[in-house]
């Protein structure tokens, strides 16, 4: 049953909303949005608070002028970017979640994410994520668990099963690494990072490379450029349809921490096929 209430103060979504949730007057700006599980919204949101609990499904951009909680519950679905001027909380409960573009704020802190973008903050905590873009942090960065792409930030913190696409992270005052970083398919006696591949260039900045050990340049190459197809084909997918599909990828020399997402449906569709 819909149960779906729009107020000037609150506008609470159960079942399927057709079209946007935005402000349509001055008095609206401030109302909270709570979108309840099984809602299905074919457009994009707007509201002070913003509280999604799965399972959901929202087709355009969530942004939250003040604070933006979702509750991973059951597969949540993003099919674009989402982000607020302050908090970005993704609170890890029985479920997962897929952003199929960005996420921007202030303070974020995720759980159990997958993202096709990149991660940009002044703060930023993620625990068992992929993110298949940048992770930027202004101030600081924590990932514990958690796969991406590269890493910036001031302060770096690496955790325990942390692990990197691309060789390379760079902080501008300081880089911890608790546990070794996995690199991704790279050959074995090349695919973790220590604090011993820390290098600081004459402005102090620390650069996490493994640029001086890796002999095999053809092999990274080739790994390089399968990671680039199946990125690019899982980008693209929602604006191309499956036209992505004539961009080349092989499936069998994706790193494992890639391929579980796609195996357990978090990332689907033709675009990730196995080839």
């Amino acid at each position: 049953m819909d149960k779906t209430v729009e107020t000037e103060k609150r506008v609470v979504v159960e079942g399927r909303w057709d079209g946007n949730i935005l402000p349509g007057r001055v008095e609206e700006l401030n109302r909270e949005l709570i979108v309840r599980p099984g809602a299905h919204i074919t457009g994009g949101v707007f509201g002070r608070l913003v509280q999604v609990e799965g399972p959901v499904e929202i087709e355009r951009a969530v942004y939250a002028s003040e604070e933006l909680e979702v509750i991973a519950k059951g597969d949540t679905r993003f099919h674009s970017s989402i982000g607020s001027r302050n908090v970005v909380y993704v609170r890890g409960a029985d479920g997962r979640v897929l952003i199929a573009g960005d996420v921007c704020g202030k303070n974020i802190r995720l759980e159990n994410c997958a993202i096709r973008g990149s991660v940009h903050g002044t703060e930023v905590r993620l625990e068992r994520c992929l993110v298949l873009g940048a992770v930027h942090g202004t101030d600081f960065v924590e990932l514990r668990d958690t796969v991406a792409l590269m890493v910036y930030g001031q302060r770096l913190v690496f955790n325990e099963r942390c692990a990197l696409v691309l060789p390379y992270a760079q902080a501008t005052v300081s880089c911890e690494i608790l546990s070794p970083v996995s690199l991704l398919g790279f050959p074995a006696d090349d695919n973790v990072l220590t604090s011993d591949d820390i290098v600081f260039d004459n402005n102090g900045v620390s650069h996490l490379s493994a640029g001086r050990r890796l002999t095999d340049l053809a092999r990274t190459r080739e790994h390089l450029a399968n990671l680039k197809g199946f990125m690019s084909r899982v980008a693209l997918q929602e604006m191309l349809g499956s036209s992505s599909s004539q961009i080349p990828y092989a499936r069998k020399q994706l790193p494992h921490e890639v391929s579980q997402w796609i195996d357990s449906g978090v990332i689907q569709g033709e675009a990730v096929a196995s080839e």
